[in-house]
């Protein structure tokens, strides 16, 4: 999946599919990790981009566009760690 500035090589989805973390790595080959929100969704999150055009991020118009990059790190493992420490739809999941 292409996203901006970026590929995303992971997509961790809530349970309830309203909010999902991309793992991405950068056009630098670093990696981040981005959350991105359904359209649908009402959240007051700094981190939603919710409002501004989809189309290009979401062709079926289900996803708004990502949110900016949370961290840069050396390898997909430890961006995907960091989003599961951080993130609360992860946290509850991760150990």
């Amino acid at each position: 999946m292409a996203v901006s500035h970026g590929r995303a090589v992971g997509v961790i989805e809530a349970p309830d599919g309203q909010e999902r973390v991309l793992i991405v790595q950068r056009s630098d080959g670093r990696f981040t990790y981005r959350r991105q929100w359904s359209i649908d969704t009402v959240t007051d999150d700094p981190d939603s981009a919710i409002g501004a055009s989809n189309v290009a991020h979401d062709p079926q118009g289900r996803w708004g566009p990502p949110g900016p990059d949370c961290g840069i790190y050396p390898s997909a493992v430890e961006a995907e760690t960091e989003a599961m420490q951080r993130v609360g739809l992860l946290r509850a999941g991760f150990h």
